[in-house]
């Protein structure tokens, strides 16, 4: 599947573990190349539905129309998919109950 990047920053630290650990920690930095590497080998959106792991859940709200991929207890990568070329854009990374 193909995967784009909201801004450079969220790139930079795919590509760059050091650069994603300054950002987060070594913890969420490592489940984000991670998760974004199992987004690129996985070919449909909806195999990501069925790997339990991923908690890949769509958002409701002001976000109606994003989904979240768990990265752990607190931190989630922010997506969106387009079904017209099978890809998704990862939006950001948040911690999901503040500091």
């Amino acid at each position: 599947m193909k995967v784009y990047f909201a801004n450079n920053r969220l790139q930079e630290c795919f590509e760059d573990g050091r650069r994603a650990q300054r950002e987060w920690n070594n913890a969420v930095a490592k489940k984000y190349i991670q998760r974004i590497q199992f987004i690129l080998n996985t070919p449909t959106f909806n195999e990501l539905r069925t790997i339990r792991s991923l908690r890949l859940h769509s958002l409701s709200g002001a976000m109606t129309g994003q989904f979240a991929i768990d990265l752990n207890n607190r931190w989630r990568i922010i997506l969106t998919y387009d079904n017209a070329d099978e890809s998704v854009r990862i939006l950001e990374v948040t911690n999901h109950y503040g500091n």
